[in-house]
């Protein structure tokens, strides 16, 4: 169980403050919930039952600064396959931003990166998918929010940090 004043990374919000836990009654059941907000957005708040399985099970602890000195040290040995059918790659996709695994999130960061690379190299007017995009966008965000946040980095700086480093080993 989670502690009020505790930093999470919560399914696709990010990075979250536990800001309290909280019961509510709905009908005759008291429910136990965690009121989390988003480290970018001081007026959001987001309301986990701490019995839903389901849902506290996207929240994790954030890594160490050891554990992301080694995340950033394994990007080169981590692959996600650019998978044709567009319908099944987003749905792959948003399930892996889902499940919040900083790894697989800088491997999908990666091989949308490659892709795109391959598309501009084709032809200098095309871009990812729109859909693509929103998901890169998505991935960045999560990967810079606790990089930033737990080394204490500019947010600006992480990308070019983590695959600067990556790209330096290949």
């Amino acid at each position: 169980m989670y502690q009020v004043n505790e930093t999470v990374l919560c399914g696709t919000h990010g990075v979250c403050k536990i800001k309290e836990l909280t019961v509510r009654t709905i009908g005759k059941e008291c429910v136990e919930y965690y009121i989390l907000n988003p480290i970018g957005d001081s007026y959001m708040l987001i309301y986990i039952p701490t019995q839903n399985e389901e849902l506290t099970s996207k929240m994790r602890r954030l890594l160490s600064v050891e554990e992301i000195d080694a995340l950033i040290k394994s990007i080169p040995d981590k692959n996600i396959e650019w998978i044709e059918d567009g319908k099944i790659r987003r749905e792959q996709y948003r399930q892996i931003l889902l499940r919040g695994d900083c790894g697989d999130v800088a491997a999908l960061i990666k091989t949308l990166r490659s892709q795109q690379a391959v598309i501009w190299g084709k032809q200098k007017s095309k871009q990812l998918a729109a859909e693509d995009k929103e998901i890169l966008k998505i991935a960045e965000k999560l990967l810079c929010e606790e990089i930033s946040y737990v080394t204490k980095m500019k947010y600006e700086q992480v990308l070019s940090f983590v695959f600067g480093h990556t790209e330096d080993k290949k």
